[in-house]
């Protein structure tokens, strides 16, 4: 271990040790604060508050200190009983108290001088109106979850209610992207997602794993700016409640139907597609044990053997496959040896490619006059999901809880990829989402109170292709990378303008995300503190899978259907991807100040600090291009090549991204019913798996972009196959061009979002509140580029026609160039 991780870890250690951590957990708890006094408002010292929940019957005790301040942090969203006892003084009750999802309510009593058999009863629930916190945001309550329509049951759609939500993408079915948020025009990965404290990160794009059932659900918290140095990551964050048991028993049970009797038919389609969409499940919770133990569990079931309408393509009429282009869509095709036109259009049979042909026997026909291909296809989907969770009150101040989240949904597509005709491959999608939280609670003292938490979320999406034929069991010659599955499949057809014959991505990618905390907060007098520390280890694993893209786009005949036919491709795309492991690690440290500066103002002053490592690999070094450097750690590779273990390589150990917060709250008038409030803050962003720099490296690994490709039956006759050759790290040899995938450009600096709001609030009516806000600032800075090409100034390089990234090394005599202008961006690949 060298140096820089032994002392990264032994800080690491130390924070973990000292369970001074993010305070993450208060995002997904409620607290209650506030100050007592007497008639003559003078404050009341040593005043016993009691807070109940009235579902569970838990009680949390806490007194006033000198200065008549009280708190009780880290309580369950729900409803709750208080009261307030001191000799000499009438005791309050006060019923009616509803805490939501990170909510800081403020509740003053005024004792009145009496008899304690005398006492004071108040039932009122608390304004909506915010006067103790800068945050700006929404919450989507029980009631909303339970009442309004949500296609697909999914939870985060709710999100799209929220003002500065711009993008809300959620998906029921397995797919890669599984739940992105976009909030004020920032990045989807700015945006944490998080299930009852713990992060619900996918580490490859930074988008999160699907939601549990509603009826599981207590509610959601939405802030969309004005985020304290609580929070780890992004300058928003979503945060999920689950349900918790109560001392009665209660449960429900669900089967939401949907169907195509009363759809109608789309212009292209001949008949209704079906649509049988069957949501299925039942929850329950109780106790376990009254006032003490108590369960919840949910399971949610979907069958949808519903039908998918694709109308895009326009493949092959029976006399094009004979070679007959006299009547075909675009120009008549010339000879690509001669370059004069086909007598009458016609090719001849000699021509024509036989394994072309035989890929065609897998393409259907055209079912439209137009020469259009329309395709109603049966798309299966189905999904299973659990959750349970266990809460225990040890004692009184100590509270364990445990919550375990599962899903796994699969279907069938007929069309992967994204292709648009059916019949030549069809793949099964799979993914399996988990999601665990253990939380505890200690109560040292009534003013100093600890937090501690664990949670872990993984992610496995699979892909499988169910037709196994290959090109070379077709007849054709061709080497496949080192990194494809142990089934092989058809290789990917487009032609443009005609149709595009895909196969899926096949094999796995994984992602994992641990992530370990704490709080500890201390009440001294008008300051609530916060002091903190976090670590959060983030895994991104591809197994072993290839891409392999062909491309007939009219180049040779002037007609892409007829560059198919005598197989002439343009481009030749070949990816390899060989167990590609990523790592990288964060901790965090934080320090906050929650100050009542007077009895109507409330600062919120915060400073976090975060350590972002680089992504890694742990098996094969991920690479990038610098311009006239040698690397140090493979001195025999070529020059503007070089290695993540090298010290010229763009993303390095980041150590110093501070985040400064600041907010306000002031209550106008006094009564809590009107407010101004805002705040100030700077968030970053690690970097996300997807953008952490070129996987297939040579001589490790190797990928092919080129514009020699042979016919079909020999694509790479042209050109040196990598694939080919031994892996000899220590006399390593280079096929030129190289060509990266996702290579950086320039050194990366962490993404930080400066987010800034002022918001006035008025209480209208009971229930009912007018809010104005501003929200400003910019939404990201030092955001990481993939170059879009690399490549030797005295010999040129057809590029791809698509817009996926990738970096070009051409053999040449000189240096390696880059030509490509500065700050151009590229459009990263799908992996």
């Amino acid at each position: 271990m060298n140096k820089l991780n032994l002392n990264l870890y032994r800080l690491t250690l130390l924070s973990l040790l000292t369970a001074l951590c993010s305070g993450v957990a208060y995002a997904q708890m409620a607290q209650i604060a506030g100050r007592i006094t007497d008639s003559t408002q003078a404050v009341v010292p040593d005043v016993a508050v009691t807070v109940t929940n009235v579902d569970t019957g838990i009680e949390r005790k806490t007194t006033t200190n000198d200065d008549g301040y009280y708190q009780i942090p880290l309580l369950n969203p729900g409803n709750y009983q208080m009261h307030v006892h001191r000799d000499s003084f009438k005791p309050i009750r006060r019923d009616g108290i509803r805490l939501a999802v990170g909510q800081v309510a403020r509740i003053d009593f005024v004792l009145e001088v009496g008899e304690v058999a005398q006492r004071i009863e108040v039932v009122a629930e608390l304004s909506p109106v915010d006067i103790s916190t800068g945050t700006l945001g929404t919450r989507v309550d029980t009631r909303r979850i339970e009442e309004l329509p949500l296609n697909g049951r999914n939870v985060l759609s709710l999100a799209a209610l929220t003002p500065g939500a711009t993008r809300v993408f959620t998906n029921n079915g397995p797919a890669f992207l599984q739940q992105a948020v976009n909030v004020n025009g920032n990045r989807a990965h700015s945006t944490n997602i998080m299930l009852d404290g713990s992060s619900l990160n996918y580490p490859h794009r930074g988008a999160s794993i699907t939601q549990p059932p509603p009826e599981a659900l207590q509610e959601t918290r939405i802030v969309t700016n004005g985020v304290t140095a609580e929070y780890k990551r992004g300058s928003a964050a979503i945060s999920t409640v689950t349900r918790s048991g109560t001392n009665e028993l209660h449960g429900a049970v669900w089967h939401f139907l949907r169907n195509d009797a009363l759809d109608a038919r789309s212009f292209f389609a001949t008949t209704v597609p079906k649509l049988r969409y069957n949501q299925f499940g039942a929850a329950a919770g109780g106790p376990i044990r009254r006032n003490k133990a108590f369960f919840f569990a949910a399971f949610q079931g979907y069958e949808s053997p519903s039908e998918r309408l694709v109308s895009s393509a326009f493949p092959p009429t029976e006399a094009e496959r004979r070679g007959d282009f006299s009547n075909t869509r675009g120009t008549r095709p010339n000879d690509p040896i001669t370059g004069q036109p086909f007598p009458n259009g016609i090719i001849p049979q000699d021509r024509i490619d036989p394994i072309a042909a035989k890929l065609l026997q897998r393409i259907p026909l055209p079912n439209r006059p137009n020469g259009q291909y329309v395709a109603q296809v049966g798309v299966p989907n189905s999904d299973r999901m659990f959750m349970g969770r266990l809460d225990y009150d040890i004692r009184e101040g100590k509270r364990l809880t445990f919550r375990y989240f599962y899903d796994k949904p699969t279907s069938e597509n007929p069309f992967p990829a994204g292709g648009n005709v059916d019949g030549y491959q069809r793949s099964i999608l799979g993914n399996r989402a988990q999601n665990g939280t253990v939380s505890y609670v200690h109560t040292f003292t009534p003013a100093v109170l600890l937090n501690l938490r664990l949670g872990f979320t993984r992610f496995r999406y699979a892909e499988t292709n169910t037709v196994k034929d290959t090109l070379a069991s077709l007849g054709a010659r061709f080497i496949r990378g080192r990194g494809g599955p142990d089934d092989d499949y058809l290789r990917l057809l487009f032609v443009t303008g005609r149709f595009n014959a895909l196969s899926a991505r096949a094999g796995v990618r994984t992602g994992e995300t641990w992530d370990g905390s704490g709080d500890l907060s201390w009440l001294r007098g008008r300051h609530e503190i916060k002091l903190g520390a976090d670590f959060q280890r983030l895994r991104n694993y591809f197994g072993p899978f290839i891409y392999e893209d062909v491309f007939f786009d009219g180049t040779y005949t002037g007609n892409p259907l007829a560059d198919f036919m005598v197989s002439n491709a343009s481009f030749l795309a070949q990816d390899e991807f060989l167990d590609t492991d990523k790592r990288s690690r964060s901790p965090g440290f934080f320090v906050q100040d929650r100050w009542r500066a007077t009895s109507r103002l409330t600062l919120t002053l915060g400073l976090r600090w975060d350590i972002y490592t680089p992504w890694r690999k742990v098996n094969f070094p991920a690479g990038s291009f610098r311009a006239g450097v040698r690397s140090q750690s493979v001195p025999s590779a070529p020059v503007g090549l070089i290695y993540d273990s090298d010290p010229e390589y763009p993303d390095q150990m980041h150590w110093l991204n501070f985040g400064p917060r600041f907010g306000f709250a002031y209550d106008v008038f006094g009564d809590g019913k009107t407010s101004l409030r805002g705040g100030y803050g700077i968030n970053h962003d690690p970097l996300i798996a997807q953008l952490s720099g070129a996987s297939n490296v040579p001589p490790f690994l190797a990928d092919v972009r080129t514009t020699r490709v042979g016919p079909i039956s020999d694509l790479q006759r042209f050109i040196e196959v990598p694939y080919s050759k031994p892996i000899d790290v220590s006399n390593p040899t280079y096929t030129l061009p190289i060509s990266l995938s996702n290579a950086l450009d320039g050194d990366v600096v962490p993404l930080y979002v400066h987010s800034l709001n002022l918001t006035l609030e008025r209480e209208v009516f009971a229930n009912t509140m007018l809010q104005v806000s501003y929200v400003g600032g910019s939404a990201a800075t030092k955001a990481p580029i993939a170059r879009s090409t690399r490549r030797c100034s005295s010999r040129g390089s057809r590029r791809r026609p698509t817009s996926n990234s990738a970096a070009f090394i051409t053999r040449c005599s000189g240096p390696f160039v880059d030509t490509t202008p500065t700050g151009t961006p590229a459009t990263t690949r799908s992996s």
